[in-house]
Order: structure tokens, then sequence, then C-alpha cells
């Protein structure tokens, strides 16, 4: 269940940076480091919760 918190967690970061370049907030540098990071942990917590094991 973390692993699904994490990954939605991810999606929402990779939203936020992206509204936060479109506003303004943020230099392009900054926002494709951000959405790097985010986009990285989305696809591991995704993965590591599409592989768990079944308690």
């Amino acid at each position: 269940m973390i692993l699904l918190v994490l990954a939605i967690a991810s999606l929402l970061f990779g939203l936020w940076s992206s509204l936060s370049f479109f506003w303004g907030s943020i230099d392009q540098k900054t926002f494709f480091n951000l959405l790097l990071a985010a986009t990285l942990s989305y696809f591991v917590f995704a993965t590591a919760w599409a592989y768990r094991r079944p308690k």
C-alpha cells in the first residue's frame, strides 16, 4: 500500500512542478530536474508496487 501512495505522490509532484514552471515560480533547469526526479521515482515505486508479492 505504501508503494502505491508513493507512486501517486510522485505523479502529484510532477504535476506541481509543471504548474510551478507554468506560473513562473521556478526556472527551466529547476523544472527539468524536478520533473526528472518525479518521473524516475514514479517508475521505481509503480514498478515495485506492480511486482510486489501478495500476502
